[in-house]
């Protein structure tokens, strides 16, 4: 498995949206609109890949960083969002390779904080990886979150 850019609007960026809409949308009975993609062709987009033989790549999962909006108002820091991992890959070590992976590429473009809002059912997985409580909660989407930060070593 590894984690590159996808370039906004490309079929990789479809084939994220397809994850978004399916795993994190519709089991809420929601949508994802073309309002909910607007700015995200001015942000740093990551997906997930599995290589098959003969070089075919598949995209199991994917996140974006935004960079600091009112949630995090500092320079350094990338709010993570829209975090998903397809359900045959869940328990395998992938979103652990996701976060990682995707924080190595964040740090080399200047960011050495890292926040969002997770769902409550995923907070334990950002705790185990590095992630500490801020205190704050939010509701999102009808949803409960906590917004958990995370700095870069060294």
């Amino acid at each position: 498995m590894h984690v590159r850019p996808i370039q906004f609007g490309s079929l990789e960026y479809a084939a994220y949206c397809d994850l978004r809409h399916r795993f994190l949308r519709e089991p809420l009975g929601l949508r994802l609109t073309p309002h909910d993609v607007e700015g995200e062709e001015t942000q740093h987009l990551y997906g997930l890949f599995t290589e098959e033989p003969g070089n075919v790549t598949h995209l199991i999962g994917g996140l974006i960083g935004k960079a600091d909006d009112d949630a995090t108002p500092r320079a350094d820091t990338v709010r993570l969002r829209q975090v998903v991992v397809s359900p045959d890959w869940r328990s395998q070590g992938a979103g652990r390779q996701l976060l990682l992976q995707s924080e190595q590429l964040l740090v080399k473009e200047g960011f050495r904080r890292f926040a969002l809002y997770a769902r409550e059912d995923a907070v334990g997985f950002y705790l185990r990886n590095g992630y500490q409580p801020t205190g704050k909660r939010a509701e999102l989407i009808g949803l409960e979150h906590e917004l958990l930060e995370k700095y870069a070593e060294g």
